[in-house]
């Protein structure tokens, strides 16, 4: 979201003093109506820096336990689901060979 407001919302163009800048039937969203200074005021910037660097913090933090949490159900359940899996492959190579006898016998 910080992005999108240094891109859109941040500075001294036209859109970020008035977002429907080329309409004149509302002249509280045209330059009628003036905006202030705060979208290009250095605490405005600090503020988005601060949430910028916060988001990046919280998604690298959720990676890495992500990760973690992950290698950690792996160790714990691995030799588990192999045997899962084995007798997963067991029932579908019968189911095969199930089919395959009914298409000789319908032959």
């Amino acid at each position: 979201w910080c992005i999108a407001d240094f891109c859109f919302l941040f500075g001294n163009h036209q859109f970020a003093r008035h977002w429907l800048y080329w309409q004149y039937w509302l002249d509280v969203f045209n330059e009628e109506n003036p905006a202030g200074n705060f979208l290009q005021s250095s605490f405005y910037m600090r503020i988005l820096l601060s949430g910028l660097f916060v988001g990046v913090a919280t998604s690298l933090k959720r990676l890495w336990i992500a990760t973690y949490l992950g290698k950690r159900s792996y160790a714990h359940y691995g030799p588990e689901l192999e045997v899962v899996l084995a007798k997963m492959l067991l029932v579908s190579q019968v189911a095969h060979l199930a089919r395959q006898l009914e298409s000789q016998v319908a032959i």
